[in-house]
C-alpha cells in the first residue's frame, strides 16, 4: 500500500506538470481524471478534471479538431466516465446530459463501444426511474456485446433488466431475465435482485434461500447478503434469527474492515426489543445516536425503543 501510494502521487505530480505545459490540451486531464476515478475510487475528485477535458475539446475550432484527431476519444471517454461520477454520485439528471451528448458526439465512431454505451445509459435511465427507455437500451446492449465476451449475456446487463422489470412492478419477468444466468453461475449481487423479485411475488422463504445461495460464493460483501436476511427476518416476526444475521454480519464486517457496521448494531437493537432486551437495546440505539448514524425509521424507532414514543419498532 505505501508504494502503491508513492506511486500514485508521482503519477499525479506528472500529470500536473503536462498541465501547466498544455492547458489547452484533453489528454493530462482525462488520464489524471482516470487515477483519481478507478485507481483511486475517487469519483469527486475526477469532476473537475474530466469537466476541463471536455471543455477544452469543445473550445477547439474545427481546424484544431482535425489537427488533434487523436484526443477525440478520450473527449468521448471523458464524456462516458464523467456521467459515470455522477452516477455513483447520485447525480443521474447530470449523468443523463452528459449520456446524451455522448450518444450524438460518438455516432459512428464509436470509441465508446456500444456495448457499454448502453448499459450506461439504461443505468441512467433507471436511476431516473424511466425504466422503459432502459429496457430498450439494454436490449441493444444485449446485440453489441464486445468480441470475446462469449455466447452468453453479461450478467451485470441481465441483473440491470431485472431491476427496470421490478421497477415496472413485473416480477415475474425479473425472474425470467434472471434465469438467463445458470444458477451456479448467479453471482451475489444476482442473488440480490433475485431476492428482491421473490419478495415481491410474496415468497420471502424463497428470497431466504437465493440469499443463502448468495453466502455461499460471497466473500467481500457476506455483510449486505446477512442485512438483507436480516430485513426479511424482521418482517417475518423471527426475531432471533434478525439477530442471529445481525451478528455474523456485523463480526464479519469488523474482521474484514477493521470498522463496527452501525447497520447491523441497529438490527440487534431492534430484535433484542422485540424479543423484551429492553435496556439493551436502549444502550444500542443510544450509542448509535451518539455516532449520528442515519437510516430511515431510525428515529421513529428510537423513540419508541427509548420510551419517549408508543408503539411497534
Amino acid at each position: 500500500p505505501r508504494e502503491k501510494t508513492q506511486y500514485i502521487e508521482i503519477a499525479h505530480s506528472y500529470f500536473r506538470r503536462c498541465q501547466l505545459l498544455a492547458p489547452y490540451r484533453v489528454t493530462p486531464f482525462y488520464r489524471e481524471a482516470m487515477l483519481y476515478k478507478d485507481i483511486e475510487e475517487k469519483p469527486k475528485k475526477a469532476l473537475p478534471l474530466f469537466k476541463k477535458a471536455i471543455e477544452n475539446w469543445q473550445k477547439y475550432s474545427k481546424e484544431e479538431k482535425e489537427k488533434r484527431h487523436y484526443e477525440r476519444p478520450k473527449y468521448a471517454k471523458a464524456l462516458y466516465h464523467l456521467a459515470s461520477c455522477w452516477v455513483r454520485l447520485e447525480r443521474p439528471e447530470s449523468a443523463l446530459k452528459l449520456m446524451e451528448t455522448l450518444m450524438k458526439e460518438d455516432e459512428g465512431q464509436d470509441y465508446v463501444h456500444p456495448h457499454f454505451k448502453h448499459f450506461a445509459m439504461a443505468k441512467v435511465l433507471h436511476r431516473l426511474n424511466r425504466h422503459k427507455e432502459a429496457i430498450s437500451h439494454l436490449q441493444i446492449a444485449m446485440r453489441e456485446r464486445p468480441e470475446g465476451s462469449g455466447r452468453h449475456v453479461p450478467d451485470y446487463v441481465i441483473e440491470l433488466m431485472a431491476a427496470c422489470y421490478l421497477g415496472l412492478e413485473r416480477p415475474d419477468d425479473a425472474l425470467r431475465a434472471i434465469s438467463r444466468i445458470p444458477e451456479k453461475a448467479r453471482r451475489p449481487y444476482v442473488r440480490w435482485r433475485e431476492a428482491q423479485a421473490l419478495l415481491a411475488k410474496g415468497q420471502p422463504e424463497e428470497a431466504l434461500k437465493a440469499l443463502s445461495a448468495a453466502l455461499e460464493r460471497d466473500r467481500r460483501s457476506r455483510h449486505k447478503t446477512l442485512l438483507k436476511m436480516a430485513k426479511i427476518y424482521f418482517q417475518s416476526g423471527k426475531y432471533g434469527n434478525v439477530m442471529e444475521c445481525a451478528k455474523k454480519a456485523g463480526q464479519f464486517f469488523k474482521n474484514t474492515y477493521q470498522n463496527p457496521l452501525k447497520e447491523a448494531i441497529y438490527f440487534e437493537a431492534l430484535a433484542r426489543f422485540m424479543l423484551g432486551e429492553k435496556d439493551k437495546a436502549i444502550d444500542l440505539m443510544r450509542g448509535l445516536r451518539r455516532d449520528g448514524f442515519k437510516y430511515p425509521g431510525f428515529r421513529k424507532n428510537y423513540a419508541i425503543i427509548t420510551g419517549q414514543e408508543r408503539g411497534n419498532a
